[in-house]
């Protein structure tokens, strides 16, 4: 496995509140180092009114910047919130290959999880495995 190996982590919940326990787990695996590599955590709700809500929290630097950047002129929020249905929310994440297992393990909540291999050299493939990660998030819905 190549040191530059990125997956995005995306995590599918029927109920936000799981979503909210999960992300601020992910959230303080991050600060607390249990996940070394984690580049940032969203969580998107889409709420009984059918509007999107998201929550981001810069876990480390690097490549949130991206992703962050990538979120805002992308619109992958609205691409998710869309995505899963009224009422659900999902969990965003972009690590280093190597912590994905232990990623997804802490999503206990989630009623699916899919990881997408992305290249940690560009913003282009950045945009791929979102926008992969947001279909598989669909089809699992």
């Amino acid at each position: 496995m190549a040191d530059d190996a990125y997956d995005v982590v995306v995590a599918v919940y029927v109920k936000v509140e799981a979503a909210t326990v999960d992300f601020d787990r992910l959230v303080k695996l991050a600060k607390d180092k249990g996940i070394k590599t984690t580049q940032g955590v969203i969580l998107v709700e889409h709420d009984a009114d059918g509007q999107v809500h998201v929550t981001d929290e810069a876990a480390r630097g690097g490549l949130i910047g991206d992703i962050t950047k990538h979120r805002i002129e992308s619109g992958i929020e609205t691409k998710i919130g869309e995505a899963i249905p009224v009422g659900w929310a999902g969990i965003i994440t972009l690590v280093k290959a190597a912590d994905t297992a232990t990623v997804t393990s802490a999503l206990v909540g989630a009623v699916k999880t899919t990881s997408v291999p992305v290249d940690g050299h560009g913003p282009g493939d950045l945009k791929k495995g979102l926008a992969e990660a947001a279909q598989s998030a669909k089809r699992g819905s």
